[in-house]
């Protein structure tokens, strides 16, 4: 489907205006966001406080997984043994 220039300029036009406002549009929100989170200073510590303790618990509990893993997981030995059986000697590849 061709378009005359007049259509491509028309939709260029509208694309970019649409564009415009919705970055626009963000702009403000994110500016107004900040604007009230400064009104409201003393919700900053607690909301920062709750946000710390999780990001502690999720990092602590990524800790424990990985340490699991690691040292307690059962099947460690038998997958360690395993690999060490394993050899890249030809011979043994028939």
């Amino acid at each position: 489907m061709n378009r005359s220039w007049q259509d491509q300029l028309g939709f260029e036009f509208a694309k970019n205006f649409v564009k415009k406002r919705i970055t626009g549009f963000g702009k403000n929100f994110l500016a107004a966001l900040g604007h009230c989170a400064l009104e409201e200073a003393e919700l900053i510590g607690p909301v920062l406080l709750v946000f710390s303790v999780v990001e502690l618990l999720r990092v602590f509990s990524v800790v424990v997984c990985i340490a699991y893993e690691i040292v307690l997981d059962p099947n460690s030995a038998d997958v360690a043994a395993s690999l060490a059986c394993l050899s890249i000697d030809p011979i043994k590849w028939a």
